[in-house]
């Protein structure tokens, strides 16, 4: 297993092919504010998950998940982005054999989600989360009003300290909880609205190759 420090997290993630049994492990990345991923996404939108699927890679080497999800609403976009979309994630299981990536963002078949959404460099008809699992939210209707509920399974955060050094806080708990949706939907508008034309890409890095395991446990 190997945990990179970075802010782009789906190709700098911890890679465990896990066994028998469950290994504990998280991926570190930088905390991104609900501003800085609208920013850095070029579309948020509301959805409902339809399918998902999981495959090798051309080289069979990495096993990873495409979800397919039906757009409710576009919350903000700079591409035409209507009907469906696909996001691609790495890990999953095919047959008997699987790989798992802490803290990339989980979808179940029939949820409503918002997701943070960037264009996948390695496939220009799908697309990548940002943030890992800061950039999906579940909705919950079960209430009054809807809510927007945030994850960061799989994740430790990395900290500047007084002294301007990376430090990990484990401490992921800040980040989750509920909020509701409309003000989750006002404070991503909002962050595009104030931010410039033409935000900056950072480079993304790729993983090292990490060889599969038979009997290993899924997405």
């Amino acid at each position: 297993m190997r945990s990179r420090v970075a802010r782009w997290a789906p190709y700098l993630a911890s890679v465990a092919v896990l066994g028998a049994s469950a290994v504990a492990t998280a991926t570190i990345i930088v905390p991104q504010s609900v501003e800085e991923m609208a920013v850095a996404s070029t579309a948020v939108v509301r959805a409902k998950v339809l399918q998902r699927q999981a495959a090798w890679d051309k080289d069979h080497r990495r096993i990873h998940t495409h979800t397919e999800l039906q757009v409710l609403e576009t919350v903000h976009s700079r591409q035409a982005v209507t009907g469906s979309v696909v996001i691609r994630t790495m890990g999953g299981e095919v047959g008997d054999i699987g790989m798992r990536v802490a803290g990339v963002a989980r979808f179940e078949v029939g949820e409503e989600v918002l997701v943070f959404l960037t264009p996948d460099p390695l496939d220009a008809g799908e697309f990548q989360v940002v943030g890992m699992s800061q950039g999906k939210y579940r909705i919950d209707r079960s209430g009054a009003e809807p809510m927007a509920v945030g994850s960061v399974e799989g994740l430790a955060f990395a900290r500047r300290d007084t002294n301007g050094q990376l430090q990990v806080d484990h401490d992921a708990a800040e980040k989750g909880g509920k909020v509701s949706l409309s003000a989750l939907v006002a404070r991503v508008k909002a962050a595009v609205a104030a931010a410039p034309q033409t935000p900056t890409t950072p480079t993304v890095p790729t993983i090292p190759s990490v060889p599969a395991a038979p009997g290993a446990i899924g997405h």
